[in-house]
């Protein structure tokens, strides 16, 4: 249990999804308005925004986050780390992802043991949108999704470990 300043405080995140890289997590968050990756972008955990987001490193810290947010559900996206490499490689040729495979490997395992309200396969992603909605307490408007999903939502820049 969290105790110290932030106890308490973290209240209104009712979900986190987390994903590896290159998951449809920034189409995830855009489609949401949601925040992306924000772990990336603040300097300590003191400066988390209290609403809900979608990232890729918080499954490494799963156990803090659950602290953080007792009362959130999860969601997880799972892609295979082999098709992230791939996929970054694509949009990032000149990278050295020496050690970022080894990170992806070990973040997949440690996004397995999530405990999920929903686990979400990459490859089925586009056809889970019902349920996606219905975990998120969401309508749905089985037309947006489908022309939503034909988007090609990316990153402007990868951010990845030691990047």
């Amino acid at each position: 249990m969290l105790v110290g300043p932030l106890e308490g405080l973290l209240s209104n995140v009712e979900f986190i999804i987390a994903a590896l890289p290159r998951s449809r997590t920034f189409w995830t968050a855009t489609y949401l308005g949601w925040e992306h990756d924000p772990l990336y972008r603040i300097p300590c955990i003191d400066h988390l925004k209290d609403e809900n987001f979608v990232d890729t490193v918080v499954g490494r810290y799963y156990n803090v986050f659950k602290d953080l947010y007792p009362k959130a559900k999860w969601i997880v996206i799972l892609r295979k780390p082999e098709e992230v490499f791939e996929s970054i490689m694509k949009k990032e040729p000149s990278l050295d992802l020496s050690v970022v495979s080894s990170f992806l490997e070990m973040d997949y395992k440690l996004l397995q043991k999530i405990p999920s309200e929903l686990l979400i396969p990459f490859e089925k992603y586009n056809s889970l949108g019902k349920q996606l909605h219905e975990v998120l307490g969401l309508d749905f408007n089985p037309d947006k999704w489908k022309w939503q999903c034909e988007m090609n939502v990316q990153v402007p820049k990868l951010q990845l470990v030691g990047n």
